[in-house]
């Protein structure tokens, strides 16, 4: 499907892919080996998120979807390229999903991101993800964009846009 509705509906098959992928024991096991190697200091929810983000930003090169379809890989066979390669390929769509299921695997919330660039109506330019925690020393809400695609920004990196939403997973 085209436009808006095209993109709600690949937002909803993300939603659904992202939960049931995320519940594959393979899946906790990878993001557990990332956090490990990021050395991701214990409850530190946003710091889990943050190290799933840049893993994918450093390990998955983007490329583009063949232009006449959109397609979507498996988080899990992603995940296999990933421990038998050491790296895997895909558009932000691929990426934001692999992130959502690590993220999901490990306890946490993640949101996708849907944002336009230049305009408040119309179909959608990109996706990513957002998390959220509730900072209990100072009681603040934080927020931190994780997009794996601007390879040359750090994580928490959000490209400016003129609107967007956000849609809840689990």
């Amino acid at each position: 499907g085209n436009g808006v509705q095209g993109n709600l509906d690949t937002i909803s098959f993300m939603q659904d892919v992202a939960k049931k992928e995320s519940l594959n024991p393979k899946v906790r096991e990878f993001a557990l080996h990332i956090l490990s190697l990021y050395n991701t200091t214990s409850h530190n929810y946003l710091d889990e998120c943050m190290a799933i983000g840049d893993f994918v930003k450093n390990h998955v090169p983007y490329v583009r979807d063949p232009s006449t379809s959109e397609l979507l890989q498996s988080p899990i066979m992603m995940i296999e390229q990933l421990e038998t390669r050491g790296v895997s390929y895909g558009d932000c769509d691929d990426m934001t999903l692999l992130i959502a299921c690590l993220i999901i695997s490990m306890g946490g919330e993640p949101y996708f991101r849907a944002v336009r660039y230049s305009n408040n109506f119309g179909h959608y330019n990109q996706i990513y993800i957002v998390v959220k925690d509730r900072n209990l020393r100072d009681n603040k809400d934080m927020r931190v964009a994780i997009d794996a695609i601007m390879k040359d920004e750090s994580i928490g990196y959000e490209v400016p846009h003129a609107s967007g939403d956000d849609f809840g997973i689990v």
